[in-house]
């Protein structure tokens, strides 16, 4: 099991207990959330759940206050997800989630990215499944691989060393059949 991990903003994180945690006065999704606040930088620390996900703390100098129409209206009913962890998120829209950080789990693998922890907020679509977001800040950036076999990439470059030295071997022998067509007059 990792006791740091190193996250896609370049923050570096440790695994701490929920009492240490506790005694540093440290504040997780679901606290910011019932104290109508939002994270304003990485996560300072981090720790496991039953099920495997992670529960990030946030230190709580380094957070705000969530916008006031978000959150200031007395009688509206707010919609809520309690999950396996015990952490309620909440429903929310795509383009608030996008403009939030929190992107849909497949969204995120397109950006190359791994989730790590578990859903921040929900959708439910036309066709009543739900979508859960995930917030972009507490990912881990996974390694890039070759567009042609999937190995690992050479540094600059979107091939690895056994594709580009194919491919740098066709180059050489196309610029040998232009110069060779060249001297002979054909071109």
């Amino acid at each position: 099991m990792d006791k740091v991990l190193k996250l896609r903003s370049g923050a570096t994180v440790r695994l701490i207990g929920k009492k240490e945690a506790g005694s540093k006065n440290y504040l997780t999704r679901n606290m910011l959330r019932q104290f109508h606040l939002t994270p304003d930088g990485s996560p300072v620390a981090f720790d496991r759940n039953e099920d495997g996900s992670v529960m990030f703390y946030f230190d709580p100098e380094t957070v705000i206050e969530a916008d006031p129409e978000l959150w200031y209206s007395p009688d509206a009913n707010e919609e809520t997800e309690t999950l396996p962890s015990g952490s309620v998120i909440e429903k929310m829209n795509t383009k608030r989630a996008a403009s939030l950080g929190y992107y849909t789990k497949d969204a995120l693998a397109k950006m190359n990215l791994e989730v790590i922890e578990e859903p921040v907020a929900y959708n439910i679509r036309r066709d009543k499944t739900k979508v859960y977001f995930y917030d972009k800040k507490t990912t881990i950036k996974m390694p890039l691989m070759c567009v042609k076999c999937g190995g690992e990439r050479l540094e600059g470059y979107k091939l690895c060393k056994v594709c580009y030295d194919k491919v740098r071997k066709g180059w050489e022998k196309a610029r040998r059949v232009q110069r060779e067509m060249r001297e002979a007059g054909e071109c």
